[in-house]
C-alpha cells in the first residue's frame, strides 16, 4: 500500500488492497525494502518497530539472524545507540536489523527485495535457514533476488524479468540451472 497502482488493482484474496484496512494489511504483510530505513534510538527499538513482539521473541530472532553479536560487540547491548539512518552500522549490519523486523513480526505474506544483497554468506546463508524454519506451510513469499541460489530451497516458481517484462516462468529446477550457465 505504498503506492497506488497507475493501471489495475492488487489483491489480497478478494479485496481491492486499497478497500482493506491499513492496519490488517499491515499485520499480515512483512516488507523489506532494497533500501533499508532504520530510525534514531536504540537497536531493541529499531527491531521491535511495531512494539507487538516480547523480548523472547527479539532475542531469538536475534540469535538466529546474528544481530546477537552485533549487540554483544557493544557494553550497551540492546541498548547500543542508533543514529537516524543507521549510521554507525555497516551495511550489512543495518540489513539484518531491517530483516529483523519482518521475522519478529511473523507475516503471513513475505516480500523480500534484495534480502542478502549486503551480506556475507555465511549470513546469507542463516537467512535462508532462518526464513525456512520460519515459513508457514500457508505463508506466502515473494523474493526479488540477483542470487536465486541461496532461495532456491525455498521457493517453487521462479519468474525471471528483464525490463519490465518476464522473461522466463518456471520450476527452480528448470530455470536456476539456465540462470547459472547464462543465456
Amino acid at each position: 500500500g505504498l503506492y497506488r497502482p497507475s493501471e489495475g488493482q492488487v489483491r489480497l484474496g478478494d479485496a481491492d488492497l486499497w478497500e482493506t484496512d491499513p492496519m490488517v494489511v499491515g499485520a499480515q504483510v512483512g516488507y523489506l525494502p532494497q533500501s533499508v530505513q532504520l530510525f534514531r534510538g536504540t537497536l531493541r527499538s529499531n527491531l521491535s518497530l511495531t512494539g507487538t513482539a516480547g523480548d523472547d521473541r527479539i532475542l531469538a530472532i536475534s540469535r538466529q539472524l546474528g544481530i546477537d553479536a552485533v549487540a554483544a560487540s557493544n557494553p550497551l547491548g540492546m541498548d547500543l545507540a542508533i543514529s537516524e539512518g543507521g549510521d554507525g552500522l555497516s551495511g550489512g549490519q543495518r540489513q539484518l536489523v531491517a530483516l529483523a523486523r519482518v521475522f519478529i513480526n511473523e507475516p503471513r505474506i513475505w516480500l523480500l527485495d534484495e534480502p542478502t544483497a549486503s551480506l556475507d554468506r555465511d549470513a546469507e546463508q542463516r537467512i535462508w535457514q532462518t526464513l525456512e524454519s520460519e515459513l508457514g506451510p500457508e505463508d506466502i513469499l515473494v523474493v526479488s533476488t540477483h542470487r536465486p541460489l541461496g532461495a532456491s530451497a525455498l521457493i517453487n516458481r521462479v519468474l525471471v524479468m528483464q525490463q519490465g517484462r518476464v522473461v522466463r516462468d518456471g520450476k527452480p529446477e528448470a530455470i536456476i540451472p539456465q540462470l547459472v550457465r547464462g543465456p
